[in-house]
């Protein structure tokens, strides 16, 4: 045999090699990744999600294994919190009231009023100095790494059966729930409503049998929990952001490869931006689809609106006495950042 026979023979050995390494079960072994939230299948959340999910299992197929549990199969956001820094659960998405009871001050998120449109959100998600800021301290104080914000739902509203809600006096006395948060409680004692947290998974119950009259939601979170059956009143005062935190186990996402790290964040990305768009596209349709149930939505006057604003002073001051200003400051400087690049952007565009 020549010498180049035996080289040829023997790279083609190595290679048979190789590739039954390549192909060996301890190399093409998965990391599970388990990803649960509360809502339902029907939310944009949801269908944003599968859209990660496809994702990771068209790029990382044979290094990342997804599974998803939602509508609360895991548990309510307090449950999920815990199991994620217990390192049981891999990602998890909350409200910021959803994380309150392990980081307060995320709260800041949900004084009501502040953010004024969707475009100054989605900059507020990408913003690199408050991503930064927010990171740093909730991984310290929790152990969980915050890869991203997106959308749960849109914008929160006031929703209740017992009437048509055209100013703040309406909701005097009116049962409220609220996330189980200190901070949206606040907000509906300042307009004269009795705040009553309820778990999300246990809303449907709580309305049906009058443990509450109303509640703060976007109305295609109304509509994805059929709440319509009970809900027929609402005024459009987008008062606050459903804002999406998601969260990972910091010790399995350090164990990650940054190859397999960059390509779940080019996914979440994906995810993000249609969790966005979809919440926008499904509000249209879900506010006839409301109507075409029975129900009816005022969108409040420039007059009407100011009674609701008393809640903003309000809020303000209460996260303020118990947390200082260091949030606060941060979501202002991150609101000034998005409208002045907004501005400067349309100014462009003129």
């Amino acid at each position: 045999m020549s010498l180049t026979s035996k080289l040829a023979g023997g790279i083609a050995a190595a290679a048979l090699v190789l590739t039954a390494g390549a192909w060996s079960p301890a190399v093409a072994q998965e990391t599970l990744m388990k990803i649960a939230h509360v809502a339902g299948t029907a939310n944009p959340l949801h269908e944003a999600l599968l859209v990660w999910d496809a994702y990771i299992k068209r790029n990382l197929k044979g290094k990342i294994k997804p599974e998803l549990y939602p509508a609360g199969q895991l548990g309510n956001f307090a449950q999920m919190i815990e199991q994620a820094r217990l390192g049981t659960l891999e990602c998890t998405t909350t409200t910021g009231g959803g994380i309150s009871n392990v980081f307060p001050e995320i709260q800041v998120f949900d004084i009501p009023y502040v953010v004024k449109d969707d475009r100054v959100v989605e900059m507020m998600q990408m913003d690199p100095i408050l991503l930064d800021e927010m990171r740093k301290d909730i991984l310290a104080k929790t152990g969980l790494r915050m890869i991203g914000i997106a959308s749960t739902g849109g914008w929160r509203s006031f929703l209740t059966r017992n009437g048509p809600i055209r100013s703040a006096a309406d909701l005097k006395g009116v049962k409220i729930r609220t996330i189980e948060s200190a901070l949206p409680m606040e907000h509906v004692k300042a307009l004269g409503g009795s705040p009553t947290p309820v778990p999300w998974q246990e809303l449907y119950t709580a309305l049906g049998t009058r443990v509450v009259d109303g509640t703060m939601n976007s109305v295609t979170d109304i509509l994805a929990m059929n709440f319509q059956e009970f809900l027929k009143h609402g005024v459009l005062d987008r008062h606050t952001y459903l804002w999406s935190f998601w969260w990972v186990n910091e010790g399995w996402w350090q164990k990650l490869p940054t190859d397999v790290k960059s390509s779940l964040l080019n996914g979440f990305w994906d995810m993000q931006h249609v969790s966005n768009s979809q919440t926008k596209f499904r509000d249209i349709a879900d506010v006839e689809r409301f109507a075409k149930a029975g129900g009816g939505l005022h969108v409040p006057t420039p007059e009407e609106y100011k009674t609701f604003l008393p809640a903003r002073e309000a809020a303000t001051a209460w996260f303020v006495g118990k947390y200082g200003d260091k949030w606060l400051k941060m979501m202002t400087a991150a609101i000034e950042r998005a409208e002045k690049a907004i501005d400067e952007d349309n100014k462009r565009r003129m």
